[in-house]
Parts: C-alpha cells; sequence; structure tokens
C-alpha cells in the first residue's frame, strides 16, 4: 500500500483535514460496529471482519516514535483516529495511553475522538493543549444502540465530556453522521455545558442523506451554538448540502 499505511502521523485529506492536520490510526478495525461506518471499505474488508475484533496496526508505535520525533517544533497536535476508535472495545487501552505518552514525550499534542466508554482511561493522561472529543448522534439510548452497536450510550458520553471539561481538558464533539436531526439537535443543548467547540457535520455514503432536510438542520443548529454562545465549526458537507457559501 501506499505511504499511508507505511507512516503512524499522516496529513489527512479530504473531509478528514477539516478535523485535524494530523492524525494516527493505532487499528486496522474496529469492534464498536457502527452500521454507517464507511471504513471497511476504505480497508477493503468486509463489514463483519471489520467488526470483528480489534487489530492494531503492525508495528504502530515504533513508527508513533519516529514520526513524532520528526515533527518540527512548535508543538503539533495529533488525533486519535480516523480508522477505529482509539478506545474501542475488547481492545487494550494500553495502546493509545501509550501513543499519547509517545507523542507528549516528544512536545506535541494529542486530540481524542471517541464513542467508547473505555476512553476514561485517556483522561487521566492528557494535559493542557490536548483535546477530547466524543462523537454524539443520537440522545435516546435504544437507537444509539442500534447505530452503534457497541458505542456507550449517550448518558456516558456525556459524562466523559463532563469529566473531561472538570479535568481543565479542551472538548469538542463530533456532530456527524446526522441520523436524525431533532436528535442531533438535542445532543447539542444537552453536551452544551461541557463541550467547548461543536463541529457540525451531514452524513454521507448513506440512502437516509435523502431524507433530511438539510437548510433546516444547518440553520438550526447554527442558532442553537450561538443561542448557547459556543464555538462551532461547520463543515463543508453540511455547507453544499445547505446551499451555504464559504465564509
Amino acid at each position: 500500500m501506499g505511504k499511508f499505511w507505511r507512516t503512524a502521523i499522516y496529513e489527512p485529506k479530504g473531509r478528514a483535514r477539516e478535523y485535524a492536520a494530523l492524525a494516527c490510526n493505532l487499528y486496522n478495525s474496529c469492534t464498536v460496529g457502527c452500521t454507517y461506518c464507511y471504513c471497511p471499505g476504505v480497508r477493503h474488508m468486509k463489514r463483519e471482519d471489520f467488526h470483528a475484533k480489534p487489530v492494531p496496526r503492525e508495528g504502530v508505535l515504533d513508527a508513533l516514535v519516529k514520526d513524532a520525533a520528526k515533527l518540527r517544533m512548535p508543538s503539533r497536535r495529533i488525533l486519535l483516529s480516523f480508522i477505529g476508535d482509539p478506545y474501542q472495545p475488547d481492545a487494550d487501552p494500553g495502546l493509545a495511553n501509550e501513543a499519547i505518552q509517545i507523542i507528549h514525550e516528544a512536545g506535541h499534542h494529542v486530540s481524542v475522538l471517541t464513542k467508547s466508554l473505555e476512553a476514561r482511561a485517556a483522561i487521566q493522561i492528557l494535559r493542557h493543549g490536548d483535546q477530547f472529543g466524543v462523537t454524539l448522534t443520537m440522545n435516546r439510548t435504544s437507537e444509539s444502540l442500534h447505530w452503534e452497536p457497541r458505542g456507550t450510550a449517550p448518558v456516558y458520553r456525556l459524562g466523559m465530556l463532563e469529566r473531561a471539561k472538570d479535568a481543565g481538558i479542551e472538548t469538542w464533539a463530533s456532530m456527524e453522521p446526522v441520523l436524525d436531526p431533532l436528535q442531533s439537535l438535542a445532543m447539542i443543548r444537552l453536551a452544551a455545558p461541557f463541550v467547548d467547540q461543536f463541529k457540525l457535520g451531514a452524513l454521507n455514503y448513506h440512502s437516509r442523506r435523502k431524507e433530511i432536510d438539510w437548510v433546516d438542520y444547518y440553520q438550526r443548529a447554527v442558532d442553537m451554538c450561538q443561542e448557547l454562545g459556543k464555538k462551532y465549526f461547520v463543515k463543508e458537507d453540511l455547507r453544499q448540502l445547505a446551499g451555504v457559501a464559504n465564509g
């Protein structure tokens, strides 16, 4: 394969670039089991194989040590991760913990993105300059578990954000995919006390996308963030669907 898989730290392209300038994927799979996940296609794997068990990338920590040392100062922030939750169920949290420590020792910062309760382990070792992010989709537990079978329930995701915020860590929420606009809006309001920035996205690679009034969702999400006094970033996908120009 190409350079993407030969190195630990890489520069995301396209939509992913809106989340982070640098990222590291620790796994080739993910046991959260999201039914909307696009990663099996990226990895050229059957969905059931991709979600079956956590498969760490071979030699990823050794590559991370080398890549982190090469990054020019001042410190850079590295996202964990786009492919596979860094703290996915059945995985050893020690892998992600060690990755965070490697990044810190090289003088850089970390941004965690998770749906898993196991990510509480990260809050213990994150420090000033790091970020803790959670994907928020549904506010109803039964529907959350339908779409994200082994992701933690919404109330626990909010609890992790609160815990990180209380620890003085910068927090953020990934508001995508939008599966039910009303539930996404409800999650924005519920999470607002614990979130420093919302990243507003849409829904890709799923037929449900055609059923959503994106103009209405965009306006209501932006209005809610403004009403709550929260920082927000609107991804290009949502801007295009809502017919909103950049700027």
